[in-house]
């Protein structure tokens, strides 16, 4: 996981030397839940579930978040890897950072978890 930290953010990246914040929640799906997430976050929709009102948020669960355009339109994502903290990249960091999820409540559009972690 430290080895994520020292990605630098690169938009459409995918590997080691840049990465963006879809890419970077498939890589953390292949290598820490063991599953690959499809290619497309659009197909991700056959595989995840939305989480229900009421229902708390778990490790690895995807947040769907507003990003830089503030238009209310789900343009960043990140992953869940503790009950206090996310991951994700994002250009404003220049990279992979890990912080309070509550830093990032408010940006929150949905929830969503693998359909099988039930």
């Amino acid at each position: 996981m430290i080895r994520y930290g020292l990605i630098p953010y690169q938009r459409n990246g995918d590997g080691f030397n840049g990465i963006d914040c879809v890419s970077l929640v498939k890589r953390y799906y292949k290598d820490f839940v063991g599953f690959e997430l499809p290619e497309s976050p659009w197909a991700w929709r056959h595989v995840l579930r939305r989480l229900e009102t009421g229902e708390r948020v778990k490790k690895n669960d995807i947040l769907f978040m507003m990003g830089a355009n503030r238009l209310k339109l789900t343009d960043h994502m990140a992953v869940v890897i503790s009950n206090y903290d996310l991951i994700h990249a994002a250009s404003v960091y220049g990279g992979v950072v890990c912080e309070p999820i509550e830093r990032h409540s408010h940006l929150v559009l949905g929830i969503a978890r693998l359909k099988n972690e039930d």
